[in-house]
Order: C-alpha cells, then sequence, then structure tokens
C-alpha cells in the first residue's frame, strides 16, 4: 500500500484566516480532522518531523549520493520517500 505524506504549507490569505481563528478553535479542527483519518483507517503514521532548518534532501540518481540544502527540493524529491 503507498503511503503519503501531508504537508501543509500556508499561503497570505489562509494564515490571515488561521491568524484570526482562536487557537482553541483550530486545535479542534485539527483533532476532528485527524479522528477522522483514523476512522477511515489512513493514518499509519502520525510523528512528528524535524525542523525544516534540519532538512535536506539526498539525491540518489547518480552513482554517489549528493546531499543538498533542504527539505524545499523539487516535488519529485520532496515526495520521492517517508
Amino acid at each position: 500500500m503507498a503511503k503519503y505524506m501531508l504537508i501543509m504549507r500556508n499561503t497570505d490569505e489562509p494564515l490571515a484566516r488561521m491568524q484570526e481563528t482562536p487557537f482553541e478553535e483550530m486545535l479542534a479542527r485539527i483533532g476532528r480532522y485527524n479522528e477522522e483519518l483514523m476512522r477511515a483507517g489512513v493514518v499509519v503514521a502520525g510523528e512528528g518531523l524535524d525542523d525544516p532548518s534540519e532538512g535536506v534532501v539526498v539525491d540518489f540518481s547518480g552513482d554517489t549520493p549528493v546531499v543538498t540544502d533542504g527539505p524545499y527540493g523539487e516535488t519529485k524529491e520532496l515526495f520521492g520517500d517517508f
């Protein structure tokens, strides 16, 4: 079964709306969303990730792996593995 990582990124408009929403309401919404995913049986992992400043992109397409700053490489690099 394929695994997918959900990565949420904000643009200015949703970020502004989020900042206007009470924190407790955001937690409740996120909690309901996560519960729905778990009930549907589609959540297989939920651990947190390191801070983006710790991320790197590792390219294994050549003979020797190449490590570059990350984590925001091309989509094929970002979602190539979890």
